[in-house]
């Protein structure tokens, strides 16, 4: 094997720069053996063929591979092993136990994948510098280092501040460490559910995990769910995060009036009151048209709300979009009251929405768009000519482009 071993150091040269080019799942297929497809009587004759369709992807030096095998005695070769692994670090589950053991190679494997650590032997997860390595490549392998490590907090600081999620793998006493779950929950909010109970009563905690990311306000202790700066911080980031607060506040027009203004749908978790407080569906169909639809069944089929919600012209969405509920009011006559929209687009001068709403009207919108680099206000003026010229007295029906 070892005469081979020059032109497989090229080939690994190669591919470090073939995946600087993009083909990184090529690379991987060739680099890790894992990635072949290996068949009971290849692994008895201990030898793995390179698949002779990465010819086709990488260079001209690689192809000079095409017609060689790597027998299993090459992950014996510290030099081989040592030059896969600087190029994909989990490589190392094919080398040789001893080589597996190997200080220097397991490191380069580690620094270049912290996710080696899952196969190297068990005894070598409990050396500080090796799990030190890989967690601050990729904080999450600390699932892989010993329990001694696991509660260490040099190695659990690193690991935290690389991955946020790392937190679940922590001994429990490090759980209720401040420092390390302060420093975790800044790093991903979410990971705040893998805190002690003890700590998801600290308010600073709690908000460092909210400003991070609002979700993290469903594993808070329910006594900082009903605090409003607690509260306020999650659901300014997202109104649908008031699902998680305590109760009252679908019942506090303004906690929900900011609900809304970054989730119209949060309007689904207003108390039933306030569902039917217009100053509140106008600003939930505002943000989004098809909002009407999270409200309930009586108050969303109720005509003077949608015609209400239509004659202020709240949302195009709402118009192009809602038909359902719009048909209810529009006399049978629904495409005439989307031109109207679109008019009030293009006075708007939103160029994006009203080419992308103006495509309902696809038997008139070829004429339009000749006109449409030039002046949007006189390509919807012709998109209603070309409707009324089209339209007859009909029932009322939802027009079929709506």
């Amino acid at each position: 094997p070892t005469e081979h071993f020059d032109l497989l150091q090229k080939a690994v040269s190669t591919l470090s720069s073939a995946s600087q080019k993009g083909i990184d799942p090529w690379v991987k297929k060739a680099l890790d053996p894992g990635y072949v497809e290996i068949t009971d009587e290849q692994l008895e004759q201990k030898k793995i063929n390179i698949d002779p369709d990465l010819q086709k992807e990488l260079d001209q030096e690689f192809k000079r591979l095409s017609n060689h095998t790597i027998t299993l005695s090459l992950w014996q070769d510290p030099r081989f092993v040592l030059a896969a692994v600087q190029q994909n670090g989990k490589a190392i589950r094919y080398a040789s136990d001893k080589l597996r053991e190997d200080p220097n190679i397991v490191i380069a494997a580690v620094k270049q994948d912290g996710g080696a650590l899952a196969y190297i032997p068990r005894q070598i997860r409990s050396y500080y510098d090796i799990v030190m390595a890989a967690v601050q490549q990729d904080g999450r392998v600390l699932a892989y280092a010993s329990e001694e490590l696991c509660a260490d907090r040099g190695i659990l600081l690193a690991a935290v501040n690389q991955h946020g999620h790392a937190l679940q793998f922590a001994s429990e006493q490090i759980k209720n460490d401040p420092e390390i779950v302060l420093a975790a929950v800044k790093r991903n909010g979410e990971s705040l559910k893998f805190a002690s109970q003890n700590l998801r009563k600290n308010p600073e905690i709690v908000l460092a995990a909210i400003k991070e990311n609002g979700f993290a306000l469903k594993w808070a202790d329910e006594n900082l769910k009903s605090n409003p700066e607690i509260v306020v911080a999650a659901v300014s980031k997202n109104g649908f995060f008031i699902e998680f607060a305590d109760k009252k506040f679908r019942a506090c027009k303004e906690m929900m009036l900011l609900a809304l203004k970054t989730a119209g749908h949060s309007i689904m978790f207003a108390s039933q009151d306030l569902q039917q407080d217009m100053e509140l569906i106008t600003q939930a169909v505002s943000k989004h048209g098809l909002a009407i639809q999270s409200l309930h069944p009586n108050i969303r089929n109720d005509p003077k709300i949608v015609s209400y919600l239509w004659r202020n012209f709240v949302e195009v969405d709402f118009i192009f979009n809602g038909s359902e509920y719009v048909s209810k009011i529009a006399e049978g006559n629904l495409p005439s009251y989307q031109v109207s929209a679109l008019e009030r687009i293009a006075q708007a001068g939103d160029i994006v929405t009203f080419s992308k709403h103006a495509r309902h009207f696809k038997e008139t919108w070829g004429h339009a768009e000749q006109l449409f680099g030039g002046d949007m206000l006189q390509a919807a003026k012709k998109i209603k000519a070309a409707q009324i010229t089209q339209e007859e007295p009909k029932p009322s029906v939802r027009h079929p482009h709506a």
